[in-house]
C-alpha cells in the first residue's frame, strides 16, 4: 500500500536528519556516500522534498549520532507517517524469524480468547 506523505511530514523527518548531520560535522556528500545513496537524494530528504525509503532511513539512522531518545522518537515517527511498524522493529523481526512465530502464536491465542 502506497502512502502519500505530506510536505509537513517529510520535513518532520528531513529537518532533524540535516541538523544531526551538521552537528556530527558530516558533509552532505560524505554522509550520502557512507549510506550508499546519491547526494541529491539525501539533499531532497533533508529539505523535505522527498521522503526516505525504509532502507535509506535505516542507513541514515545508523550513521548519525542521535541520542537514544531522539533515535527512538524518529523511528516511531517514521512508522506513524508510513502507517506501519517502526523500521528498526521491522528490521529486527526480519532478522529474528522466531520472534515473528511467537507474535503470531500470541495473536492466535488472543483471537481464541475473544471468539
Amino acid at each position: 500500500m502506497k502512502i502519500s506523505v505530506s510536505a509537513k511530514d517529510k520535513a518532520k523527518i528531513g529537518t532533524p536528519l540535516k541538523k544531526q548531520r551538521e552537528k556530527d560535522g558530516k558533509s552532505l556528500r560524505g554522509l550520502a556516500k557512507e549510506c550508499d545513496m546519491n547526494f541529491a537524494v539525501l539533499h531532497d530528504i533533508e529539505e523535505g522534498n522527498s521522503f526516505p525509503t525504509e532502507k535509506n532511513f535505516l542507513q541514515l539512522m545508523k550513521k548519525l549520532n542521535f541520542s537514544e531518545k531522539k533515535r527512538l522518537e524518529l523511528f516511531d515517527l517514521y512508522g506513524a507517517i508510513k502507517e506501519t511498524a517502526p523500521p528498526d522493529v521491522v528490521e529486527y523481526l526480519f532478522k529474528h524469524k522466531a520472534v515473528v512465530c511467537d507474535i503470531r502464536r500470541m495473536i492466535n491465542q488472543e483471537n481464541e480468547v475473544t471468539s
